[in-house]
């Protein structure tokens, strides 16, 4: 009987993570990304992290799914997906807001070093060629946001928002923080 309760205590947390999982990209999703961001701010507040966020958008996205049909922009989504996951080291701090946006955590790394594996992020991506288009070149932009003193999860998840879409008026395929 203890090895029954066992069984169902282990399948139900399982569930209770595949509800936090995104199922096409397999990242994380916004529902878990609302919590990470509360944990965040909270260890933020008691000095045990610096940490940031990252905010990035498939740049002309919509002319993907219009011109070659949602399957093949499913497909950029995944291999942004599975980019991002290569260069996080897994799914721990990846999150896909929606659409064709993405968030990603970093809760101790130096700002220089968060550039650095955005901008790896962003040339990997501007690389990858499509069966549907092969001359076709996607790119991204970014916006990332250090946390500051007295901000709450809006303001700093706004922050980093607002910086993507500064990159996206900057001309796209670039990243501003």
């Amino acid at each position: 009987q203890i090895k029954f309760i066992y069984d169902a205590s282990k399948k139900q947390v399982e569930l209770i993570q595949e509800l936090k999982i995104e199922p096409l990209t397999s990242l994380y999703n916004r529902k878990a990304l609302t919590g990470a961001l509360k944990s965040l701010v909270r260890k933020f507040n008691d000095g045990e992290v610096e940490p940031s966020l990252v905010v990035i958008d498939i740049d002309h996205f919509k002319h993907v799914n219009d011109q070659f049909g949602h399957a093949n922009g499913d497909l950029v989504l995944i291999e942004l997906a599975n980019i991002i996951k290569k260069r996080m080291g897994g799914i721990r701090h990846s999150f896909r807001y929606g659409g064709e946006e993405f968030v990603l955590l970093f809760e101790t790394k130096p700002l220089n070093e968060v550039v650095q594996i955005v901008d790896l992020i962003r040339e990997d991506f501007s690389k990858k060629h499509y069966d549907f288009s092969p001359e076709l070149i996607i790119t991204i932009s970014a916006g990332i946001s250090k946390l500051c003193k007295n901000w709450d999860e809006l303001i700093w998840f706004n922050s980093a928002d607002s910086a993507m879409y500064s990159a996206k008026a900057s001309g796209r395929n670039c990243i501003v923080y």
